[in-house]
């Protein structure tokens, strides 16, 4: 997405370099914990569920996710510019002549998956990210869910209108189907430690910060008529991995 002259002045861009050094786990305060420490976080699958006999702590995904480590300041940033109303369509490209998005990415050598429109697509596509298939949405959910309860206090001031409290908000964004949001896209990023770049019609491709490498990326495109979320992969079936340059972070 370019960003005009009048964006400018609003916008602050984030660098990423390709060599900066790993960062060192930070184990998370109790602090944190005090307004949930008599509240136990229901998990997100139930009885209403499918497979909701399924033990998350045993699924392969679990080697997969970080738990213990705080927000980042890049992930805090990204989150408060939003909160700051800078808005996506700031940051349309001009001189686009696609006229889809599937041409759009087909210039990249990338193409959208079909997943599942059940309010759990944009899980479903990280799923689809890590596995090739969409099966671990609930598991993506949950430890999600529970990075932020780990971390309320970091990010309670960025929920939306809808919860009057974080608590609200987790109780609401655990449900099965629920649509996702910035910040549970940000915690997601986070646990995975991946930069999830998001596609989008007539749009530089945004990165949401997730790891301190820039080649550390998952794909997915992102209709917002439909508020729908699909994956991205490469013709050839593997994940592609954008330049720094190509790429608009806000």
């Amino acid at each position: 997405m370019e960003v005009s002259s009048t964006s400018n002045s609003i916008l602050s861009i984030t660098t990423i370099s390709n060599n900066v050094n790993k960062r060192k786990n930070t184990l998370i305060e109790t602090d944190d914990n005090k307004r949930f420490k008599s509240k136990t976080l229901v998990p997100v699958m139930n009885k209403n569920n499918d497979n909701a006999n399924h033990d998350v702590r045993n699924s392969d995904l679990r080697e997969k996710i970080e738990l213990n480590k705080r927000p980042s300041t890049r992930g805090l940033k990204y989150l408060s510019n939003l909160k700051e109303s800078i808005s996506l369509s700031e940051l349309s490209i001009n001189d686009f002549t696609f006229h889809s998005l599937t041409e759009q990415l087909r210039v990249l050598n990338l193409r959208k998956i079909k997943i599942i429109g059940d309010g759990n697509c944009f899980f479903r596509a990280i799923s689809h990210q890590l596995f090739g298939n969409q099966t671990y949405h609930r598991e993506l959910r949950y430890y999600a869910i529970a990075y932020i309860t780990q971390n309320s206090s970091a990010f309670e001031s960025f929920i939306s209108n809808e919860d009057n409290t974080i608590y609200d908000y987790i109780i609401r964004m655990k449900r099965n189907k629920t649509y996702a949001d910035h910040l549970i896209i940000i915690a997601t990023a986070s646990i995975l430690s991946h930069n999830i770049i998001v596609h989008e019609y007539r749009k530089r491709p945004l990165l949401i910060p997730g790891s301190d490498y820039i080649d550390q990326q998952f794909h997915i495109a992102y209709d917002p008529e439909n508020q729908h979320y699909e994956s991205i992969k490469k013709f050839d079936g593997t994940t592609p991995i954008l330049s720094f340059e190509q790429l608009q972070q806000t």
